[in-house]
């Protein structure tokens, strides 16, 4: 079972057939320091999980 599956079925508590379904979603993706998952201004059609690592937010305000 892999560290993505053991979250979702720590929180959720699906069966063994949805996990399966569900992590078939998710692919590997390395970030490198200073690369982006996701720029300002730019809608989001991704989900991701962090297996290791940090990975920092920043939120813009206009006040």
């Amino acid at each position: 079972m892999t560290e993505l599956e053991k979250y979702i079925q720590t929180y959720f508590g699906v069966n063994q057939d949805d996990l399966t379904k569900i992590s078939s979603f998710f692919k590997p993706v390395a970030l490198k320091k200073g690369d982006y998952f996701l720029k300002t201004g730019r809608q989001s059609d991704r989900l991701g999980f962090v297996q290791s690592g940090i990975i920092r937010e920043f939120v813009s305000s206009k006040e």
